[in-house]
């Protein structure tokens, strides 16, 4: 999915986030959106905004010596949502799973100002999930489930993880024949899940867990790793979470994709001819 013209206010914004999570000098803040505004501009509107995005966290991430300025706020995401976990498990079908994990999409630091979750609001919005799909393609997903020996999840956002493992489990429950492998990014993007994000959530017991190899908040084949390539071309089954693995991926209109998301981007929203805030499966 390339960039419309209503992506570029957006990632000023988020550089403008980014740099005052990372530090407390306005000059430097102000130098960094600068130079963010030059990577935009040179970027155009050719590229998905996952990529300038990773540009512009390369940049900031340099210039402030700050590698991750979301870790905090990752923390107390993982922590609301294991709590979430703990109350759901035991209690969900598949397709409760599957709702809930797409619901948990919300958990986004850009589009959540502040990164602030309000734990009440997010648990109605999981209990009330299965009524929001505009997109609904479960029933293909679980046929092809059935057919397949392998599963590859993209993880998505910190938070989100530990409903992403809910689901897994409904999944190896119902589908025991799968090998299931669940992939993060390979480095701190913004406040998408890494290695340590996956250890929080206990989310090796359930899956095989590697990373992209790329600190990009999507994915970007050609600059991931060979053996994440390698484990994408013979993957049966991919599930891609949330808008950042859908602006990268949707162009592939590769079959074994099925996307998992709430469309939270209005841009998202009228590219899917869906609501705001709905939620999304479909290959």
């Amino acid at each position: 999915m390339k960039a419309y013209p209503a992506c570029i206010p957006c990632q000023v914004i988020f550089a403008l986030e980014m740099a005052k999570r990372a530090t407390g000098d306005e000059a430097m803040v102000g130098e960094i959106v600068l130079e963010s505004l030059r990577i935009i501009k040179e970027a155009g509107l050719r590229l998905p905004p996952p990529r300038v995005a990773k540009e512009i966290i390369r940049m900031t991430k340099r210039r402030t010596g700050v590698d991750d300025p979301y870790k905090e706020e990752k923390g107390e995401q993982n922590r609301i949502g294991l709590k979430l976990y703990e109350m759901l498990r035991g209690k969900a079908s598949l397709d409760q799973a599957i709702a809930f994990s797409a619901a948990g999409n919300i958990i986004d630091s850009i589009a959540v100002k502040g990164g602030r979750v309000d734990f009440q609001r997010l648990l109605e919005d999981l209990l009330r999930s299965e009524e929001r799909f505009s997109l609904d393609d479960r029933p293909h997903f679980k046929e092809r489930l059935s057919q397949a020996a392998s599963l590859l999840v993209l993880g998505d956002n910190a938070g989100e993880i530990a409903l992403d493992r809910l689901l897994l489990e409904r999944i190896r429950e119902e589908f025991p024949q799968l090998r299931i492998t669940y992939a993060v990014r390979g480095g701190p993007a913004i406040n998408d899940a890494t290695l340590e994000d996956a250890d929080e959530v206990g989310m090796g017991e359930v899956s095989e867990v590697i990373t992209t190899g790329d600190e990009a908040p999507g994915v970007i084949l050609e600059d991931c790793s060979q053996e994440f390539r390698r484990r994408f071309a013979e993957a049966d089954v991919i599930l891609a979470k949330g808008q950042g693995n859908f602006e990268t991926l949707d162009e592939l209109k590769d079959p074994r994709i099925f996307f998992l998301l709430q469309a939270k981007c209005p841009t998202i929203c009228e590219y899917l001819g869906v609501e705001r805030f709905s939620l999304i499966i479909k290959s």
